[in-house]
């Protein structure tokens, strides 16, 4: 006894047995085609991408590392990378105008050691 489903990928109608596992696919090629589907690389877009690497300060000095190996290596150059250097130098003028300071960061890039307590006990 046959009965009627479709297909998992192009929603053709199939015939199905009654024993065994039903099928899902009504062809090898549409199966191949469900299987790079589900396999390809989930677009996302960039708020969600931006909200991930800003959520954790590992990935985000991974990120600037990599960013400015790249513009010195000159891998960033060429008009569509302008926004680039100028977000870039925006985030130095912010380091050095005093984000540095008041999360206690040397500009070198090591952390400032807590100030003594100079009073007599």
């Amino acid at each position: 006894m046959a009965t009627r489903a479709t297909c998992d990928n192009c929603g053709r109608e199939m015939a199905i047995n009654a024993t065994g596992r039903p099928r899902r696919w009504c062809s090898d090629a549409c199966r191949s085609k469900a299987n790079r589907r589900a396999t390809a690389p989930v677009e996302t877009d960039s708020e969600s991408a931006i909200r991930v690497v800003l959520g954790s300060a590992d990935t985000t000095r991974q990120l600037l590392k990599e960013l400015a190996s790249r513009i010195a290596s000159g891998d960033c150059a060429g008009r569509e990378y302008n926004g680039v250097i100028a977000a870039a130098m925006g985030v130095y003028r912010a380091i050095v105008d005093g984000a540095a300071t008041a999360n206690s960061v040397n500009i070198g890039g090591s952390a400032k050691p807590p100030p003594e307590d100079r009073r007599r006990r």
